[in-house]
């Protein structure tokens, strides 16, 4: 099986790489397997994080499939070698992948540079790309395990991941458009000052693979012949947006600049409708429907004292849209910054 085509993602010429932007899932099956090696937080990966909790069964089979030849690689770079001289590499397709192991194994060189990895991974990746070569029960093993590990995976990956995936690859080929495979790879690989050096040996017919993911938690870079495929992070911005929805509802409440007066007013004394639409010169149906906004937002709560019924504010509840603003917007201490 012959490599896909790569479909162009950006501007080139007769001396620059052409550039893609395409989903892979072997990309994705490489980050599930690495999660269990702890190199980075599963809470920043919730489906993984519960895949493994659910099924620890399973994490302990990929911890150990490969004993004591362990690596930062965590046993799973291997696999993109694997489908890449099996023609599947931007396959998204399960039983692709699977079909291309066998195929991969026989064709990959023993010899390949991958400059993006240091030595050691690189020799560990070599070494269980020759167990692979050598052994068909353990290439069906290996088959096996991806197959039980995206079994579990696949309903996210189509209710979640696909569509966050197709929607990342649409954003980033516009910015590959108007600014080359560095502005659609920027900020998220792991060794950014590596690929520019890997990119600059490509030959004439070498090609760039932007690679959007959703299960990964960071980016990978992997130089193959004629090709560098940079992982970049697809879920942390869905995981973002998740997080802060509710933040956007309250922050939208508040923007009115009546209801942002009233939660002042309301600040020094409990009041009722009426009173509020005598302060603000409105109607009281009109309070009504701004009190029913910052109700729902969390904001506001109704209290009856009497035959009067008051609204009143939830201070504890601005003090937390406070709160998330800064844990936002604001850099921690300890935050990474860009290298």
């Amino acid at each position: 099986m012959a490599l896909e085509s790569l479909d162009p993602g950006g501007p080139k010429s007769s001396s620059s790489p052409v550039v893609s932007v395409r989903p892979s899932l072997a990309v994705e099956l490489c980050w599930a397997m690495h999660g269990v090696g702890g190199s980075y937080k599963l809470e920043e990966r919730p489906t993984l994080a519960a895949l493994y909790k659910r099924r620890p069964d399973l994490a302990s089979r990929i911890a150990s499939f490969w004993g004591d030849e362990v690596s930062e690689c965590g046993g799973a770079m291997e696999l993109l070698v694997l489908v890449h001289f099996g023609g599947a590499l931007f396959s998204t397709d399960l039983q692709a992948l699977l079909d291309s192991i066998a195929p991969g194994a026989a064709s990959a060189p023993r010899d390949l540079p991958l400059s993006s990895e240091h030595p050691g991974d690189r020799e560990g990746i070599l070494q269980r790309l020759e167990r692979l070569r050598e052994s068909p029960s353990l290439r069906s093993e290996y088959g096996q395990l991806l197959s039980e590990v995206w079994n579990e995976l696949d309903t996210t990956w189509r209710t979640e991941g696909r569509p966050a995936v197709d929607s990342a690859c649409a954003y980033r080929r516009r910015i590959a458009d108007s600014g080359g495979w560095e502005e659609a790879a920027r900020r998220e690989c792991l060794n950014p000052d590596k690929v520019p050096d890997l990119v600059s040996q490509l030959g004439p017919e070498g090609q760039i693979a932007v690679v959007p993911a959703f299960f990964s938690c960071k980016g990978l870079v992997l130089d193959l012949p004629e090709l560098v495929l940079v992982g970049v992070n697809t879920a942390s911005g869905v995981s973002a947006r998740a997080r802060t929805e509710q933040l956007a509802r309250r922050l939208r409440a508040v923007a009115d600049p009546t209801r942002f007066a009233m939660l002042c007013s309301l600040k020094s004394a409990a009041r009722t409708v009426g009173e509020l639409a005598g302060d603000f010169g409105v109607s009281q149906p009109t309070v009504s429907n701004h009190l029913k906004v910052l109700t729902e937002a969390g904001l506001v709560a109704n209290e009856r004292k009497g035959s009067r019924r008051l609204v009143l504010i939830e201070s504890e509840a601005l003090e937390s849209l406070l709160g998330q603003i800064s844990a936002e917007l604001v850099p921690s201490a300890d935050a990474p910054t860009d290298s």
